[in-house]
């Protein structure tokens, strides 16, 4: 998540910051179809199939070598 693009990065400890989180997406549509938007195209572009592939055989090689 990327706070302020593609959603709002809050403590979960603080209710008042939970609450203005909510009032600031309910009194602004546009503010939640960017956020959406933006996140649908992060996960789009930074997710995909090959990514997560390839993310995943670089971390096993990692543990491989520090364990050999």
């Amino acid at each position: 998540m990327i706070d302020r693009q593609t959603g709002l990065l809050i403590s979960i400890k603080s209710p008042e910051a939970i609450a203005q989180a909510i009032i600031t997406y309910k009194n602004d549509p546009q503010l939640r179809a960017n956020m959406a938007e933006n996140g649908y195209q992060h996960i789009a572009n930074n997710f995909t199939v090959e990514n997560t592939v390839d993310e995943t055989l670089a971390m096993y090689e990692t543990l491989k070598n520090e364990l050999l």
